[in-house]
């Protein structure tokens, strides 16, 4: 087992301090720190020391930041092992110019000037140019860099006339920037000859990121600490950190964490190409099956901290070192996992241990009229969401100002808490034998019971199973689970669906459509959520797609050939597809709407707005998951033309 990440490398950039005050970024500091603790700590991701450079506070220059990605360059031009991976890390203002025509995008280093923001900040476009010259086997680059200034602020004003706060866009970091200099047209799509590439943003367009209510760091680099230290949930007896890990996580958690925070919307953006380690998992240990991840908010070293003599000459008590933790009179402070033990404390009192779901057990008399009584996750006398209070018959609670805010139930004198059971259950991934460049395919997906028989789908026979679990309520309640496909390497229409499961029955089967940009074999990352107030990971399963060339129809002119008009129009082809395996009741009906709309799309201008609009809706009623599909369909350059008022209704309708 390997107990560091010995040919890592990274480059972490924060820009807290600033020349300009008013573009300080307090919250950067703690970020970088945070971060660069948990890469190098050899219990976390144990990366050597001496391969993590941080740049932060007024040494964050321009020239700086140059000098570090010269750095990292180095460094890996040194690695002789042709296995490195690399992490560029910016946190920082992006400002986007909009004058002269065209926009152009900036990072903001500490050294920025007003009168100066061309000459002076970084061009998103030169950042991009220095991390092409990185020739690493596996890079990951993370930009966090539209901070929002104050809680519950959505938008940002700088107070620099002609620049607005924004993000670099994906498009630029992926594709090139669509400008006629050929040699400045690069994007991280040149930096494609690797065996992983991936970049992570924190935010999507005109989205800002936002710092957590307790301004410990950033909602995004919280999430990110969480998926490096083993929160992403990772395969039961994995080492290390993968990029899919990372990017499935924080494109779950930010979100949610930034609605309940400020009630705003931050969604995470990504393209990754290839899937590859990061980091060690906890210094390479991983996870263990019933084993808690690390808070992502407990400095790790802090589990190290030596012990050092001290002297009580009072009735209080000592706490010493970074996290410690002291009791006072009479009180009893405890660490570690005491499972299963009873602890006595002064005079002959035991304390019990209790499962109340994470929350807090309450024995005897609580009053709250001078304090505070904390449930979990608040600083406040108020008990926040997903906490659960257990109240035996002879205990009570007194005070002015307690307020509940409860997910879990509460438990009274006299009540049963209802508890959670663990269901497992399988995922089941059906995929074709034949799959050609540039060509449309289904693979099909299904929930299932362990001990049902495993998915069957015509033309779909490599069946992959994947054992996993829900956790469902005693009273049998149905469950919405949501699944997503992470494909890079191909393209995909829509890569989630959501689904619904009763108890102790298989779900019905749903038809993902995807088309590979190339040849090989292509991984696809296939995650089964159960939908709550925390998304949990069901089931998780990896997948290969082998994908060749196709090879061109080569139809002899004889007359025993089938004229090509007889052949599927391969526009309706996926769709004709997916009525084939719908049931023997909906089948035909299925497939003769599907060729009616076939004919009345053929006849270009004439087409009837209205009756396709009909059949557009009767096919709905027949398969009702094909509605991405009869969108993207519909959204193809030789149907968008016949498209009017009725048929643009039925369609807008189907996104909703």
């Amino acid at each position: 087992m390997p107990t560091q990440f010995q040919h890592g490398y990274a480059l972490l950039i924060g820009v807290d301090q600033n020349f300009l005050p008013e573009l300080a970024l307090p919250t950067v500091s703690k970020d970088l720190s945070a971060l660069h603790e948990v890469l190098t700590h050899p219990d976390r991701c144990a990366y050597d020391e001496a391969h993590v450079k941080l740049i932060t506070g007024a040494t964050a220059t321009r020239q700086a930041i140059i000098d570090g990605l010269e750095w990292l360059g180095t460094s890996l031009q040194q690695d002789s092992s042709d296995n490195a991976t690399a992490l560029v890390y910016f946190s920082g203002h992006g400002l986007r110019d909009s004058s002269g025509g065209s926009e152009a995008f900036y990072l903001v280093p500490y050294d920025v000037r007003r009168n100066g923001i061309r000459t002076r900040s970084f061009r998103a476009i030169d950042f991009v140019d220095q991390i092409q010259g990185l020739h690493p086997k596996r890079l990951l680059v993370v930009l966090d860099c539209c901070h929002a200034t104050g809680f519950g602020v959505k938008g940002i004003d700088l107070g620099l006339e002609g620049y607005t706060a924004a993000a670099p866009p994906l498009d630029l970091l992926t594709k090139g920037l669509a400008i006629t200099d050929s040699a400045q047209a690069k994007g991280l799509t040149a930096l494609q000859q690797g065996a992983g590439r991936a970049i992570l943003t924190s935010s999507q367009g005109t989205q800002q990121s936002y710092t957590r209510q307790d301004e410990t760091m950033s909602i995004f680099t919280y999430h990110l600490i969480e998926a490096l230290t083993g929160h992403a949930q990772p395969v039961e007896g994995a080492s290390e950190v993968l990029v899919s890990d990372i990017v499935s996580h924080v494109h779950r958690r930010v979100p949610t964490s930034a609605r309940t925070d400020h009630q705003v919307e931050q969604q995470p953006d990504y393209q990754l190409s290839g899937n590859f380690p990061v980091a060690l998992l906890l210094g390479g240990k991983g996870v263990s099956k019933g084993e808690a991840a690390p808070d992502p908010l407990l400095s790790p070293n802090a589990e190290r901290a030596p012990l050092r003599a001290a002297t009580n000459t009072g009735s209080g008590a000592i706490a010493q070192g970074r996290g410690a933790v002291a009791a006072g009179e009479r009180g009893v402070a405890i660490g570690g996992n005491v499972a299963k033990s009873v602890i006595v404390t002064g005079d002959g009192n035991q304390v019990e241990q209790v499962d109340t779901g994470g929350g807090t057990y309450v024995r005897g008399n609580v009053n709250l009229e001078s304090g505070d009584f904390v449930g979990r996750d608040r600083n406040q006398s108020t008990i926040q969401q997903n906490s659960g209070i257990a109240f035996p018959n002879a205990g009570t609670v007194t005070g002015n100002n307690f307020n509940f805010h409860i997910g879990q139930p509460v438990s009274f004198p006299r009540e049963v808490t209802p508890r959670t059971q663990r269901e497992p259950i399988r995922l089941d991934v059906a995929t074709p034998d034949k799959v050609e460049v540039n060509r449309f395919f289904f693979l099909a997906i299904a929930i299932k019971q362990p001990t049902s028989p495993p998915l069957q789908i015509a033309d779909l026979p490599n069946v992959n199973s994947q054992d996993g679990a829900i956790f469902r309520s005693a009273d049998g309640a149905v469950i919405r689970y949501r699944v997503n496909l992470i494909a890079p390497d191909f393209e995909l229409p829509q890569s989630s669906y959501l689904f619904l499961l009763q108890s102790g029955a298989d779900s019905v089967p749903r038809y993902f459509q995807l088309k590979p940009r190339r040849e090989g074999d292509l991984p696809i990352l296939i995650d089964a959520y159960q939908v709550g107030e925390e998304d949990e990971l069901a089931a998780q399963t990896r997948i290969t797609i082998k994908v060749t060339v196709a090879v061109a129809d080569n139809v002899p002119n004889t007359p025993s050939a089938q004229p090509s008009a007889a052949r599927p129009d391969p526009l309706w082809a996926p769709l004709l597809a997916l009525a084939q395996v719908a049931p023997p009741v909906q089948r035909d009906q299925a497939i003769a709407t599907i060729q009616a709309l076939q004919s009345e799309t053929s006849r270009g201008a004439s087409a009837d707005d209205r009756r396709l609009a009909r059949q557009i809706e009767q096919l709905m009623v027949l398969l009702p998951d094909t509605a991405p599909l009869i969108v993207f369909t519909f959204s193809r350059p030789t149907l968008t033309p016949i498209i009017g008022p009725a048929t643009a209704y039925v369609l807008e309708k189907l996104t909703e």
